[in-house]
């Protein structure tokens, strides 16, 4: 069925076509650490991904130029530790009557929570964690106008020997 074959659409038929292409940037790491009290960093990224279009070097779909994360963690009695994460991304880049990815959408921003409990049996490590992506319910752009809200809950275990 031509309708449900994703090959033949031009938007998919663009993402195997070989073009010519340029990144480049820069990232900062700051970090904090410590076995007993408040721990975490800071992160920021400044980067370029661009394609050649038409001669001209413009936006690849997917960069954001700017990232920010900042993660911090406490460490609590038996055990127990909560953390949270800010992340910032700049828009990503949007195509209008103006031209190929001549704007971007709005910014991107995100909370999340995590809370883990470790525990020691026998010679292993056990984590247990609950991790909450996007708490505060912040909206995502899709596409220009057009954003979704959303929170991922995760419940994770991890083993150590």
């Amino acid at each position: 069925d031509k309708e449900t074959n994703n090959s033949n659409r031009p938007d998919f038929q663009d993402l195997l076509k070989a073009q010519l292409g340029r990144a480049y940037g820069l990232e900062v790491l700051l970090r904090k650490r410590s076995r007993s009290g408040p721990y975490g960093w800071v992160s920021y990224t400044l980067s370029l991904s661009e394609r050649l279009k038409e001669g001209t070097w413009a936006p690849f779909d997917f960069d954001r130029t700017h990232l920010l994360n900042v993660v911090a963690a406490v460490p609590l009695p038996r055990n127990w530790e909560i953390g949270a994460r800010f992340q910032y991304q700049h828009g990503k880049p949007a195509t209008t009557t103006s031209g190929y990815n001549t704007a971007r959408t709005d910014a991107y921003m995100r909370l999340d929570l995590r809370i883990d409990k470790r525990v020691v049996y026998n010679r292993w490590l056990l984590d247990f964690y609950v991790d909450i992506t996007n708490v505060a319910l912040l909206p995502e752009e899709v596409a220009p106008g057009q954003s979704f809200r959303y929170v991922f809950p995760t419940i994770g275990f991890r083993a150590r020997l």
